[in-house]
């Protein structure tokens, strides 16, 4: 069979017949389908080799066609028609095959990232715990933990914040004047479960040596930096599981600024060195995603600089991270702008709808004890049945749920009471336009939050500027 003939009887049909069920497989307009009763004239005329899609016997295929004029005086024409279907599959399969291994490098990206701060936090926890039942607790030791702790659960949003980037850019970012010192201090509390306690705790020892210059000032995002560092620093501790030496130093050179991350383990060959900022290399026998040091590499070349690498088998290893030194002055990129905040509206009567119950109950012991009344429920089928305008001065939904969206919920609120105020709490962040919200809406929290922009939010909500007319 050819093209759905036999062969004797293809020779009879005529070219426009013979291509009338098919259509060009990759149209310049691919809204628009293809005039297919001129589909013969279509394959005279369109120079070059491009394909056509079918259906023949009941399959779906792909024809390369290409047309050549012959004879003499040029009225014949010679059409070539290949099948060129598994070729297209395979191209489909190919591609599909890559993007399943950019959503794995994503994925793995994250939990990288995550399983880091994720340590941190344990640890702290963990030893924070553990003075507690030894009668050994230090106020000062637990609200550094506490302090620790905070900046992993915010160095882990900021990473999931640039995950989001990849659907939908932000349009604000986090880069401000940031002192060297300051993030290399940070991000060894941070690890410190690693180079210390994990050490002893395995009979060896880690000594850290940290000479680090003042004013030396970059442009960058804080949490960025910090994850480098940590990437580095826990790098480094791996490399040296019988113990040694870590030093940290930081110093300006000109218009750059180096920090020198130096451990005495176990070093790298050269073609270990060449790789060494692959994705997935890694030379971990368990326990390694081959991505730290890609992540590391893209976040420092974002900022302007190069991560350097220096190393010899059984003699340690340097790295080396370059990045533009900025005259001006070390400033918080959490600081914001001095705002008058709004009135307070003591004993004001809010309904909180969360699925997870812990959050909803986080939300109702914060709100009571600014002295708003709270009620709490798990559902929006719930949240209907609780919703009274008389004794409701404002909603609090999260946006996604079994049922329906915080979305839905609030259009229904609205209908029943349009006066009152809906702010919707989220965890998909950049994926709700606080700037152009849905009628009932006043505002958009987004997860994880500190309990202050929760008060915040709340009081501007109950403000009589910020209730929906």
């Amino acid at each position: 069979m050819i093209l759905g003939h036999d062969e004797i009887a293809v020779g009879r049909v005529r070219l426009a017949e013979l291509l009338s069920d098919m259509q060009d497989a990759n149209p310049e307009h691919p809204d628009e389908t293809t005039d297919r009763p001129n589909i013969g004239q279509l394959v005279l005329a369109r120079p070059g080799e491009w394909e056509l899609e079918t259906g023949i016997e009941g399959q779906r295929r792909w024809l390369a066609v290409a047309s050549l004029a012959v004879g003499g005086t040029g009225d014949g024409t010679l059409v070539v028609l290949r099948d060129v279907t598994d070729r297209r599959l395979s191209d489909e399969r190919t591609a599909q095959t890559e993007k399943l291994r950019a959503l794995g490098q994503l994925a793995s990206g994250v939990a990288h990232g995550v399983n880091n701060l994720l340590a941190a936090v344990l640890g702290r926890a963990e030893l924070t715990r553990l003075e507690v039942e030894h009668g050994q607790l230090d106020p000062a030791r637990v609200g550094d933990a506490l302090r620790l702790i905070e900046q992993a659960a915010e160095d882990g949003a900021q990473m999931v914040r640039r995950i989001q980037e990849f659907a939908r850019p932000r349009l604000d970012t986090d880069v401000a004047i940031v002192d060297i010192g300051a993030v290399v201090h940070d991000a060894l509390q941070l690890t410190r479960p690693r180079w210390w306690e994990a050490a002893q705790a395995s009979g060896s020892s880690i000594h850290v040596t940290t000479d680090v210059q003042e004013g030396l000032l970059v442009e960058a995002a804080a949490a960025e930096l910090r994850e480098v560092l940590t990437n580095l620093i826990l790098n480094a501790v791996d490399a040296m599981p019988d113990g040694g030496d870590l030093t940290l130093t930081g110093r300006r050179d000109g218009d750059l600024v180096h920090v020198d991350i130096t451990d005495t383990g176990v070093g790298m060959s050269r073609a270990v060195i060449r790789r060494v900022f692959e994705p997935f290399f890694t030379t971990k026998a368990a326990g390694g995603t081959g991505l730290g040091l890609a992540i590391s590499h893209g976040i420092v070349r974002q900022r302007g600089g190069q991560i350097l690498v220096r190393s010899e088998l059984d003699h340690g290893t340097t790295f080396t991270i370059e990045l533009p030194f900025v005259p001006g002055e070390w400033t918080l990129p959490a600081d914001k702008p001095e705002q008058e905040p709004p009135p307070r509206s003591v004993g004001r009567r809010i309904l909180v709808v969360d699925d997870e119950l812990a959050l909803a109950q986080l939300l109702r012991r914060v709100l009571e004890t600014h002295g708003y009344e709270v009620t709490t429920c798990v559902s929006a089928d719930e949240a209907l049945e609780l919703f009274d305008p008389e004794t409701c001065d404002l909603l609090i939904s999260d946006y996604l749920m079994d049922n329906i969206t915080g979305l839905e919920l609030a259009a229904t609120i609205h209908t029943r009471s349009p006066s009152t105020p809906v702010l919707l709490v989220t965890a998909w962040g950049s994926n709700l336009d606080a700037v152009t919200l849905p009628t009932g809406v006043v505002g958009v929290l987004a997860k994880p939050y500190r309990l202050a922009e929760v008060i915040m939010a709340v009081d501007a909500a109950l403000a009589p500027q910020g209730r929906p007319a």
